[in-house]
């Protein structure tokens, strides 16, 4: 687990062939969503399937029937983020010590429905192209979260310190290395590392070689459409 807040929760999971997944369910009240890191999941999106890879981002508004599998022949790592939590962290801990938990999921027996999953494929979403050096993509964006994979070089010159009242703003690093800000601490992190900014704590960040990270915002606040008008 990387962070249990009640506006987010952020898993880092690896499963082998073996894994079956989650039937089809759907949430009323969260987003669901996914960041394909290494191998392949095989997603129910409504009525339809499809296979995601390597840099696939998949995230399942409030309502839509959804499931996912390893369909194989290898293992899996991805990220799974819940934006609100509601519930799933101690839903985790309660099946671990076969508690039961109810929770803000619903099982169903069919898939059914629309398959309004927001997927994006590793050279998918909404390219926001800056002359300074940094590409953003709008990978998913909805009112509970939104995600966006961040792209630059050293000509970028990062984001001052800033803070924000009203979201977590929070960061995994894909590739290369990335100097942030944490409220009085400054450090430099390389891929795999996940960082998030709670409400209220000052951060900031700049290139120290070209690099790459996956960023959440929950909830949106907004925040998509504002990264649109720089």
């Amino acid at each position: 687990m990387k962070i249990e807040r009640p506006e987010l929760s952020v898993n880092e999971v690896k499963v082998g062939p073996d894994f079956e997944g989650p039937g089809p369910h759907f949430h009323e009240e969260h987003v669901d969503a996914f960041y394909v890191l290494e191998g392949e999941l095989e997603f129910t999106n409504g009525m339809e399937t499809l296979r995601a890879g390597p840099g696939t981002s998949v995230a399942v508004p409030p309502g839509i029937v959804h499931g996912f599998t390893n369909p194989g022949p290898g293992g899996a790592r991805y990220l799974n983020i819940h934006a609100p939590d509601a519930g799933f962290i101690e839903y985790l801990r309660r099946a671990i010590a076969g508690e039961d938990f109810e929770w803000d999921n619903y099982d169903v027996d069919e898939p059914y429905g629309p398959a309004e999953a927001i997927v994006a494929g590793p050279n998918g979403g909404e390219r926001l192209v800056r002359p300074s050096g940094l590409t953003n993509t709008i990978r998913a964006e909805t009112t509970e979260l939104s995600l966006f994979e961040l792209e630059f070089d050293e000509r970028w010159e990062g984001v001052d310190p800033h803070d924000h009242d009203d979201h977590v703003d929070s960061f995994y690093v894909l590739d290369g290395e990335v100097e942030f800000l944490l409220g009085e601490e400054t450090v430099r992190v390389g891929a795999g590392t996940y960082v998030a900014a709670l409400p209220g704590t000052t951060h900031g960040f700049r290139p120290v070689a070209p690099a790459r990270f996956f960023n959440m915002h929950a909830p949106d606040v907004g925040f998509a459409g504002r990264a649109r008008g720089r």
